[in-house]
């Protein structure tokens, strides 16, 4: 059996475990099966994470981010890595994201778990350089009854391999699964959409896009924090978001910012 085959084995396990529950206690067991698996595998830096789409919020992030990108732990939001994505991709990432999400929904639940989407962006580290990272996300559970969805997320450093060149998407079919798409990033699926959001709001969303926080804006734009909050209350409200992060990814899909 090679690595890979040693690879997809391990991943299958957590599927197994996920396909009919959705325990938070198994996470650690989780986590440690994908770990032996990609030590096996991998021969480039990686670390990896797993997402809570329902919230918007990341699970569990692995320590060797700090080794590659140098950020600490609790750095680590949705909106904070959307937020280090090289400015020229990040059109990209959410055409991607988009594109994905279409095609995973109209697919069968059971089907969901069985594919591997995969794409490549730049993404700044800590000294404001770049690496160019391979994105590699699985579906580990999905309930519709819950309304519940979590993947796991995979970032390779891939800049040896490729620094320039145009980001692309794989959507790469399992378990006798086809593949069944691969997209170059200049291909769009999405237009502008008029903005419901005033120029004040747009100035505070860009901040808030580029990592910024509520004290930061607050000094840059020289309005009080309570102000920006109100601001981003005011956002969420208009636009049906139901978090920052939410908020951040329909503003750049639908070229508000």
């Amino acid at each position: 059996m090679d690595k890979k085959d040693i690879l997809l084995r391990e991943i299958a396990k957590i599927w197994d475990i996920q396909k009919t529950n959705f325990p938070p206690n198994n996470l650690g067991t989780e986590i440690a099966l994908f770990k032996n698996a990609m030590d096996l595998c991998h021969i480039f830096p990686y670390y990896y994470f797993i997402n809570d789409h329902q919230k918007n919020h990341i699970e569990f992030v692995s320590p060797e981010i700090k080794d590659i990108l140098g950020y600490d732990l609790d750095q680590i939001t949705i909106e904070f890595l959307i937020a280090q994505i090289h400015p020229d991709d990040k059109e990209h990432y959410i055409n991607f994201s988009e594109q994905s999400e279409q095609l995973l929904t109209s697919r069968d639940i059971n089907k969901q778990l069985n594919y591997k989407i995969s794409y490549d962006f730049r993404i700044k580290k800590i000294d404001n350089t770049y690496l160019r990272i391979l994105q590699q996300s699985f579906t580990i559970a999905y309930s519709k009854q819950e309304n519940k969805f979590r993947s796991l997320n995979l970032h390779t450093d891939i800049t040896q391999l490729k620094y320039t060149g145009e980001p692309r998407l794989e959507i790469l079919g399992l378990n006798d699964q086809t593949s069944s798409l691969t997209v170059f990033g200049n291909e769009k699926t999405y237009e502008k959409a008029l903005s419901p959001i005033s120029k004040r709001e747009q100035e505070i969303l860009l901040l808030l896009a580029n990592g910024k926080t509520t004290n930061e804006i607050s000094k840059e734009l020289f309005i009080a924090q309570e102000t920006v909050n109100k601001h981003r209350k005011n956002m969420l409200q208009k636009t049906d978001a139901t978090n920052t992060a939410s908020l951040i990814f329909t503003a750049i899909k639908r070229g508000w910012i």
